[in-house]
């Protein structure tokens, strides 16, 4: 074999294999995901902060949707103005649930889906509906399989599919679905840490994620 047919073939397969990353590239993509999902998950748990505090202004009205007692404001709940708008919005877009028929609300503002499909979840996964949102809890062997599907590319139906298995909750609106697919694999993986997630979303705002 000459060198010139050598060298040919090296050139070749240097050009069907891809390279590895770097480990400085591989460091970046980490250290930027941590990044994201630190300022998410600081966001999402003001939200939910807030939405603790505002708890007792809820009020349900007898159509099941709910209402903020009058004269609600944010300096008397003792949250930020953005906040409480937050909050306010995530109020709406549970209430147009509740017209629809898709949820309905107790007095004590327990919230559950009567549309949904319930089927027997798995030990260490649950999902939570809450009057502000969602949360959603998934131990490490769903995480990883939820992350799995992310990776190829699954989208809403493959996450829908893995989250219904995990939790036995199913027929979930596809909007709650889409805020847990837009937090993204590299996110959920750093939350999770092998650890297992807990996915949280307000009706109206982002989803984000934390460790167990």
């Amino acid at each position: 074999m000459t060198k010139t047919t050598i060298v040919a073939l090296v050139t070749a397969l240097c050009m069907i294999i891809p390279l590895a990353p770097s480990t400085g590239a591989a460091a970046s993509v980490s250290s930027s995901n941590s990044v994201a999902g630190a300022a998410a998950r600081a966001a999402g748990e003001s939200t939910a902060a807030a939405a603790s505090k505002l708890e007792r202004f809820v009020q349900r009205s007898a159509d099941g949707t709910l209402v903020f007692r009058q004269g609600t404001s944010p300096k008397a709940a003792g949250v930020s103005t953005q906040s409480f708008r937050d909050i306010r919005a995530s109020m709406t877009k549970v209430n147009a649930l509740v017209e629809s028929g898709y949820l309905q609300t107790t007095k004590s503002l327990d919230v559950y889906a009567t549309k949904a499909a319930y089927s027997l979840q798995s030990v260490g996964s649950a999902w939570y509906w809450k009057w502000w949102g969602v949360e959603v809890h998934l131990s490490a062997y769903w995480t990883n399989k939820l992350i799995s599907a992310l990776n190829v590319g699954a989208g809403i139906a493959g996450a829908a599919a893995v989250l219904c298995g995990a939790t036995g909750v199913c027929g979930v609106v596809a909007g709650i679905i889409g805020a847990f697919v837009a937090i993204g694999a590299g996110i959920i993986g750093f939350c999770s840490n092998s650890r297992g997630v807990v996915l949280k979303k307000t009706y109206a705002g982002p989803g984000w994620c934390q460790g167990h």
